[in-house]
């Protein structure tokens, strides 16, 4: 009888450990399967009431697991570091608003479960990744989403982007009419509006010019940047406005487009302080000329085919930048050199111009290279050049480190040999370097450098080198 008591009580106390061992798994917490990695998103979510273990990973505690919405607006948090917020179970929203983004947004940062998001008062440009396009032989285009976005606020510079933002609306516009769909963009005075593809040109003559060139575009007095059917004239037409433009806002809105082919941009105005926006350049344009204008930036794509740029007295821009570029100077003498088609730079009165960057290529040839009256000029390296057929040097700080063309090439040039000019102020500033240069070339046998009078800029004059030589 007593063994039977004690089997009796080792089975009550058993099971009674049993029951504890229950409840003590019942009632441990539980965490995300990862962690959050990154500092600065771990401390913004600890300031928000959320818990982490120390390895980082997420308490799934009623708190987190009812999040549907989550405010980072006005925390600069490191878009990077977006992807860690799957964490969140039933996570579908996020303000990003006021983070300070500029230029680009990755959409391939979003946790999948993502469907709306917060964009505005940010400077973002461009958007990646929303969309993949196809474009087939006869022109059409096949739009898929990349992500399931159901909500889209953005700021008043998404106006701009045609690549992305455009397609997903034409994609997705059943839904958006619908209301299915909520896609908003800031206006000028920061309110929201419903997105859709009708801009603005303010200047007159602009709007009229491009207009009369490319008329299939517009939609009354505005231009609809949706529109791709373009007749063959209209589709490769050069974009020329010399006159009469007091604001080149809303060029962007052509040079930009997937659907315009045309190969060259020449822009001028009769106003120094005439702003022209940034121009993000499709991989076809191959030529662009500026005059007297001002313009924060030109952007070019990989792969470009840009080979000949012309700034005369252009305010602002700082970068010329002709690294991607897989045309400019890379083909044969015969090609680069040529006067028409050839390669070549010609810059001149430009006062924020630093940095002129070429391709990382040897042995470049160009048909003309020209560079004058840069006062702020810190970096351009023309040692790679083996072949050219005019070379002018004006102006330029004594800061800056000249160094000259290592020439090797003359008979594909115009004369078998290089025109060269020089200002007065340029030879003195960098005599002995000019010096070398020219007892290299012009005392050869036969002489392979010329003697050129002409210079871009008004406010230099050539000196007469040949005849102390």
């Amino acid at each position: 009888m007593k063994i039977f008591k004690n089997f009796i009580g080792l089975a009550a106390l058993a099971l009674c450990l049993g029951f504890a061992s229950c409840s003590s798994d019942n009632d441990a917490p539980s965490y995300s399967t990862v962690a959050v990695d990154n500092s600065q998103l771990k401390t913004l979510l600890a300031g928000k009431g959320y818990t982490f273990d120390e390895n980082g990973k997420l308490l799934l505690d009623d708190k987190a697991t009812s999040t549907t919405s989550l405010d980072l607006s006005g925390t600069q948090v490191d878009t990077a570091a977006l992807k860690e917020l799957s964490v969140f179970p039933n996570l579908k929203e996020l303000n990003l608003s006021n983070n300070g983004y500029g230029e680009t947004f990755d959409f391939s940062v979003l946790p999948a479960q993502i469907t709306g998001i917060d964009l505005t008062n940010n400077d973002i440009y461009n958007y990646d990744n929303l969309v993949k396009v196809t474009v087939e032989e006869n022109g059409d285009e096949t739009v898929e989403n990349l992500h399931n976005i159901t909500k889209l606020y953005l700021p008043e510079e998404a106006k701009y982007n045609i690549a992305q933002l455009m397609r997903f609306y034409r994609q997705n516009k059943s839904a958006i009419d619908g209301g299915t769909m909520d896609v908003e963009m800031q206006n000028a005075n920061g309110s929201l509006e419903k997105y859709n593809t009708l801009r603005e040109i303010p200047d007159e003559t602009l709007r009229k010019t491009l207009k009369e060139t490319f008329s299939q575009m517009f939609n009354g007095d505005k231009i609809d940047i949706s529109n791709y059917i373009l007749d063959d004239k209209q589709r490769i037409a050069a974009l020329q406005i010399t006159e009469g433009v007091s604001d080149f806002e809303g060029i962007q809105y052509v040079v930009e487009s997937p659907y315009w082919n045309g190969a060259s941009i020449a822009l001028a105005s009769n106003d120094p302080e005439t702003k022209v926006p940034t121009l993000n350049l499709s991989e076809n344009i191959n030529a662009i000329t500026l005059l007297n204008v001002s313009v924060d930036g030109i952007n070019i794509p990989d792969d470009s085919k840009l080979r000949y740029i012309y700034l005369g007295n252009v305010s602002s821009l700082k970068v010329i930048d002709l690294s991607k570029s897989v045309i400019f100077g890379q083909r044969n003498g015969k090609d680069d050199l040529d006067t028409s088609s050839g390669s070549g730079i010609i810059v001149y009165d430009c006062p924020s111009i630093e940095s002129i960057i070429l391709p990382n290529k040897d042995n470049l040839r160009a048909n003309y290279l020209d560079i004058e009256c840069l006062p702020s000029l810190k970096q351009f390296d023309m040692s790679k050049f083996v072949e050219l057929n005019t070379l002018v040097i004006g102006d330029l700080p004594e800061t800056y480190n000249l160094v000259y063309p290592n020439l090797k090439e003359f008979g594909d040039t115009q004369f078998n040999s290089t025109m060269f000019a020089i200002s007065k102020n340029a030879f003195n500033a960098f005599t002995d370097v000019s010096d070398a240069f020219i007892k290299k070339y012009y005392l050869a046998t036969p002489s392979c450098l010329t003697y050129q009078s002409y210079m871009s800029s008004d406010n230099n004059k050539a000196y007469k080198w040949s005849r102390y030589y």
